[in-house]
């Protein structure tokens, strides 16, 4: 589907170019935000939102998880030819581009961050939401916001506890406390091609990526996670 590959083509142009290693830190800065964006357009995508009929979603949700198999889909659904699957796939890029908005992607890509993020929320909805309190590419994670008549606030504490986890205010109060040479230290690692942190670097790749998040069928608390990370490269380091 035309609307699909071309926002799929942005978030690899995009990843290509954070991964640059002449890169400055404002293009990197620019470069994020575009791929905050574009994954926010991704998470919207994914939820199918864009369609109204349960069928279609349905057929949509296959169709993109064959890598749009017009064949099985035709089998799959009981559709009657190859065409009236072409036919719904035309009519549902329609929709998508009308929702996501036919330029916002370009905007996206020419560095119009904010412009194309107001349109693309304006066109599907999002506009009245409230982010500013949380760090960028939060929005992709967020339910569309409802309202339960029947809920009341002291049931959301733990829910709470997570929004305030994800705010400007805490994270900010959490580097003041944190040590910005061993921060640097680490990011160094992270982004280096040094053969010297090689082994440290994939360590700390595969926590980032959620590697240790779970033990025997069990979620790890983060101090859990980072002491096996710490584990693995003591055995790592035997007589050094």
């Amino acid at each position: 589907m035309k609307t699909l590959k071309m926002i799929e083509e942005a978030v690899k142009v995009t990843q290509s170019n954070l991964n640059k290693n002449d890169i400055d830190e404002e293009t990197r800065e620019l470069e994020l935000r575009k791929l905050n964006a574009l994954m926010e357009i991704v998470s919207y995508v994914k939820s199918l939102a864009w369609l109204k009929q349960s069928q279609a979603k349905e057929k949509m949700r296959f169709l993109i998880k064959t890598k749009f198999n017009y064949e099985r889909t035709k089998k799959e659904f009981n559709i009657s030819s190859i065409n009236a699957v072409e036919v719904f796939v035309s009519y549902a890029n329609k929709k998508l581009l009308e929702k996501i908005g036919k330029d916002t992607v370009d905007l996206i890509l020419r560095g119009e961050v904010d412009s194309a993020m107001v349109q693309f929320r304006a066109n599907t909805g999002h506009d009245h939401q409230n982010l500013d309190f949380f760090i960028p590419g939060i929005a992709k994670f967020l339910p569309h916001p409802e309202k339960h008549k029947f809920m009341l606030l002291a049931e959301c504490e733990e829910e709470l506890i997570l929004l305030g986890n994800l705010s400007h205010f805490m994270v900010s109060s959490m580097f003041e406390k944190a040590d910005k040479t061993k921060l640097a230290h680490l990011l160094y690692i992270l982004n280096s091609e040094d053969k010297k942190y090689e082994a440290e670097k994939e360590l700390i790749t595969r926590f980032l990526n959620g590697e240790f998040a779970e033990a025997d069928g069990y979620k790890l608390s983060i101090e859990s996670q980072v002491a096996r990370v710490f584990k693995e490269l003591d055995q790592q380091n035997l007589f050094i």
